[in-house]
């Protein structure tokens, strides 16, 4: 996992590099025994010499929190470093939804039918394997794989959120911890529940285009796009990206379909 340093307004890279490595391993995101990536991978990523990074290997080598290994590279040191420090979102105020998202309008289904549905995130359903379902869940559903009648943590199982927690807070430098990780049932909730605390009627959303519309809703569309608002009164843009999720250079838009 390649672990995220940004040198955004630092002068002093190297002690740039070095801060945001020990914080990696003082709060757990870097774990003993993990190897960092090769000092002249790194500098290319980050577009500095080889050894403004090797300066700051070296540091973290000399004080212990570092080993090289020849032949085989740098990693995190197994020998007690003390306590970790613990790694949670920065508190604030509650989060709640905004109150026009109390009793938001439900608009009514689309019975609609086609012959040829291209609809996004609605498989076939004559192609569901349920053979092969319904014999894994009898499996599954044995006395003897049966540890627990109660529900799961509505939050998620808890390692998964550990992992999550992590792995954001090494790729993308976000400080959180399992507590502040929140497991959805797809990305459809996941956007209405941060469409209920940041936008409300109105409100200008950029969308991925192409993307996965709602029907029912009352929105605005770009020129050219069938990209529509997932909340009632919005209206959504499209926006480019690439598949890892950071932004691409702005597409032309002519509402035929594109390659990424």
């Amino acid at each position: 996992m390649d672990i995220h340093v940004s040198l955004a307004g630092r002068r002093d890279l190297a002690t740039g590099i070095y801060r945001q490595l020990l914080d990696a391993i003082l709060d757990g995101r870097l774990r003993a025994g993990e190897r960092l990536p090769p000092s002249r991978d790194l500098a290319q990523r980050l577009e500095v010499s080889r050894n403004t990074v090797a300066v700051a290997y070296e540091r973290l080598t000399a004080e212990g929190f570092l080993v090289g290994r020849v032949g085989a590279g740098t990693f995190v040191s197994a020998e007690p470093l003390g306590r970790l420090r613990a790694r949670s979102a920065p508190a604030g105020s509650n989060v709640l939804p905004r109150p026009v998202w109390r009793t938001p309008p439900v608009p009514a289904p689309d019975r609609s039918t086609v012959e040829y549905d291209f609809a996004v995130g609605v498989p076939d359903g004559r192609f569901f394997p349920i053979e092969t379902w319904r014999r894994l869940v009898a499996r599954e559903l044995r006395a003897s794989a049966v540890r627990s009648a109660t529900y799961g943590d509505p939050r998620g199982h808890a390692g998964l959120r550990a992992a999550i927690a992590r792995h954001i807070g090494v790729a993308r430098s976000v400080r959180a911890g399992a507590d502040d990780v929140l497991v959805t049932h797809g990305a459809q909730q996941a956007l209405d529940l941060i469409g209920r605390v940041l936008v409300e009627p109105g409100s200008t959303v950029a969308a991925e285009g192409p993307g996965t519309g709602r029907r029912g809703c009352s929105s605005s569309r770009w020129p050219g796009s069938s990209t529509r608002g997932c909340w009632p009164g919005t209206c959504a843009r499209p926006a480019a990206s690439t598949p890892s999720g950071t932004p691409g250079s702005s597409p032309r838009w002519n509402g035929t379909s594109r390659r990424g």
